[in-house]
């Protein structure tokens, strides 16, 4: 006789196996978020759109970890047969996530249903993860608490750190987490990772607690009660205390901080102090953990008030009248606003009503009493209108450039949901309307006379959809996606850009229909994987699947020109078409060791190596605007890059007449120098011809072109060079 299921619970079936077949012994778990309550499915606040996993403050995720709440449930969990089959019972629910632990590798599978076909979970490698927990002294820390939160559906794998502050998380899937890290008696962190590299050593580090403490005076005399406050660009929200009986406060348990701003009120009473948290002298010493006896002088209140009007007179009411500290608030219906309660000190104050322009910055030094300031502010006249494609339907997120010559002034709209947008215009007369049909370039739509209201007709801009996938067939996060023309040619500008969501999805948008290069590339340590499709575009919305490319180890060394070791050095694999959008501030590759060595654990059969050390670049590469990079040869596996130091040739041009040519132009860059004086820089032997001429060369004026012989390394001054008169 068969089971019978309780009314509320189902059964998943399936079967686990890897590349060589089915697998036995398999642990399989069953889950499911819990709205209100898992993690991926909080919020940051009641109200807010923003998932809990990106707010600022940190406090409610450290609380809610430390009580190991907001974990999804396990629902119920076996293990698979001989066969790699198995058979869960689960609670009712809309959709499940499956989990597979086991010696031959991971899987996760997300959005599983009950009552659907056999679920198929494929094993794959995974990534171990370990580390060590560090102080701020880079000790060791022992005993703390280590919890990766997978960051789709907040499963937690955690582990304790030994007495060497070693920890291991074991294998985890392939994905984004939140780690946090705690122990009794520090302040915890919050860090991201990906889990994609086979291993992965990861090294948190805990702070002491910070304390601040003092007492707010006033004449002298402790004030009880008075409301305290502590910000910091450091803590992501404000720190709020009362003073005590003998008008003392303490902020306690504060994470490492260098600086802090105090506030203290008492009704008609204010008074602020700048605190740092270190020690000037000498230099280069740990920050300090407290900062006690600090004193908070409390002084009267002063205050603004005023009205905003219009250049008419009339009074303008919801105005908004704001400081530079951002203080702001709103007019009645008289037009009267009030400040009450600053603190006494120099401010910047400017008015802003719908349909007017919005007032000077008006400076006003309060320090005792009460001021007044009034604004008069001018209407402003409207260029509205819809943008509809070739069936009238309406054209939402599209940026229009509206510009005039006299006065010289560009504004800038962007059409909404329903097609619609408005400039607020200073003045009637006639404007250039532009659209911005193709990224880093306007092009011109017509010229209007303000005020109108517009209906214009666009080429809807053809759209590209799509996944990208590792090389397991997993979605990935946050891959760079770039829109290429066919042939982008040596100037590498890019139609479109953007990074993929958490499920791997991207959206672009081409300028017009037609043929291009769409690519994906994903660098992460020592691993860069990339996928290039040759893609047509038309009217119709094209929707892709792109699979990043395994790619091969690469190795190699960095020498200098007298082929010694380079210690430190940034050095990244890269597609050959790169956006450089993203890490435009910071390198995302290995630094090469003592003996000068690095190692990638996958690079693309086509690629670039960028190697990046202030000052110098590999020898005889790249260009003078361009990153210093030098192009692999495909299928290399190991690879040699000579690091030189970038020399100079330097020189002086001049007129004919002796006089400088403050404003120059060489090899097609131009410059500026008071004496004519020039430098171009060089990072190869052999000749280099200079081409100079003036920036705004007379009629009739000549270019100049001198061939210089240089040594690598080694500058040279070739003195004075006379432009040929006209």
């Amino acid at each position: 006789m068969a089971d019978v299921l309780p009314t509320d619970a189902v059964r998943l079936h399936g079967r686990v196996r890897d590349a060589r077949g089915p697998v036995a012994g398999a642990r399989v778990l069953a889950s499911a978020a819990v709205a209100g309550e898992s993690l991926s499915a909080l919020p940051c606040h009641e109200g807010s759109e923003k998932p809990l996993f990106e707010c600022g403050d940190d406090h409610v995720l450290f609380e809610l970890v430390a009580q190991r709440a907001g974990e999804v449930p396990v629902l119920a969990q076996g293990t698979s047969s001989a066969d790699g089959t198995f058979t869960l019972e689960v609670p009712r629910a809309d959709g499940y996530t499956l989990w597979v632990e086991s010696a031959e590798g991971v899987a996760v599978q997300h959005d599983v249903r009950a009552g659907g076909a056999d679920i198929d979970l494929v094993l794959l490698p995974g990534s171990r993860v370990s580390g060590v927990v560090r102080g701020e002294d880079e000790a060791p820390i022992a005993g703390a608490l280590v919890t990766a939160i997978y960051t789709r559906h907040s499963r937690f794998f955690e582990a304790r750190s030994d007495d060497a502050g070693q920890f291991d998380l074991g294998t985890l899937p392939r994905g984004d987490y939140t780690l946090v890290s705690s122990r009794r008696g520090l302040v915890p962190t919050r860090s991201e990772f990906k889990a994609y590299a086979p291993r992965l050593r990861l090294e948190p580090v805990l702070t002491q607690p910070r304390r601040v403490s003092g007492i707010v005076l006033h004449q002298g005399r402790p004030v009880v009660g008075a409301a305290v406050s502590l910000k910091s660009h450091a803590l992501a929200h404000v720190r709020h205390a009362r003073t005590d009986a003998r008008g003392h406060f303490a902020f306690e348990y504060l994470s490492a901080l260098r600086f802090c701003s105090l506030e203290a009120r008492h009704p008609g009473l204010v008074g602020s102090l700048e605190v740092g948290l270190y020690d000037p002298d000498p230099p280069n010493i740990p920050p300090l953990t407290e900062r006690t006896g600090l004193t908070v002088e409390l002084v009267p209140t002063v205050s603004l008030r005023g009205v905003v009007r219009d250049m008419r007179g009339r009074p303008l009411p919801n105005a908004k009248v704001e400081d530079s500290f951002e203080n702001e608030t709103r007019t009645d219906v008289r037009g009267a606003y009030v400040f009450e309660n600053l603190l006494p000190a120099r401010y910047r104050f400017r008015a802003v009503a719908e349909g007017h322009l919005e007032s000077d910055i008006h400076t006003v030094d309060l320090t005792q009493g009460g001021r007044e300031l009034d604004f008069a502010l001018a209407s402003t006249i409207h260029l509205s209108g819809v943008l509809v494609d070739e069936e009238g339907q309406p054209v939402a997120g599209e940026d229009l450039r509206l510009a005039s010559s006299e006065p010289e002034e560009t504004l800038w709209a962007t059409s909404g949901s329903n097609g619609r947008f408005t400039f607020d215009v200073p003045q009637a007369g006639r404007y250039h309307l532009q659209l911005n049909d193709r990224p880093q370039h306007f092009i011109p739509l017509m010229e209007v006379t303000v005020p109108a209201d517009l209906r214009l007709s666009v080429k809807r801009r053809p759209t590209l959809r799509g996944e990208v996938l590792d090389d397991t067939g997993q979605p990935l996060s946050r891959v760079e996606v770039t829109l290429w023309p066919e042939d982008p040619g040596t100037s590498r500008q890019h139609f479109a850009h953007t990074l993929t969501d958490a499920r791997g999805r991207f959206q672009l948008r081409a300028p017009t229909q037609g043929r291009y290069q769409l690519t994906a590339e994903f660098i992460l340590g020592n691993i860069t994987q990339t996928v290039t499709r040759w893609v047509t575009v038309d009217a119709k919305e094209v929707d892709l699947r792109l699979t990043l490319e395994k790619g091969r180890a690469l190795a190699g060394v960095v020498l200098d020109s007298r082929g010694r070791p380079v210690d430190g050095v940034d050095v990244e694999v890269v597609s050959p078409l790169r956006t450089d959008l993203v890490r435009r501030a910071r390198t995302d590759g290995q630094k090469t060791g003592p003996d000068g060595r690095f190692f990638f654990q996958s690079a693309p059969d086509e690629a670039e190596l960028r190697v990046l050390k202030r000052g110098h670049r590999p020898l005889c590469s790249g260009t003078q605007d361009g990153w210093p990079s030098m192009r692999l040869e495909p299928g290399a596996r190991e690879v040699r890059a000579v690091l030189v130091e970038v020399a100079v040739i330097s020189g002086r041009l001049v007129h004919a007449d002796g006089s400088p040519v403050t404003q120059y132009v060489i090899n097609n860059r131009s410059g500026f120098n008071a004496e004519g004086r020039f430098g171009w820089s060089f990072w190869c032997t052999g000749p280099i011809t200079l081409e100079l001429s003036e920036f705004e060369p007379k009629p009739g004026a000549k270019t100049l072109r001198h061939t210089v012989s240089v040594q690598a390394e080694t500058s040279v001054d070739i003195g004075t060079l006379v432009l040929d008169a006209p």
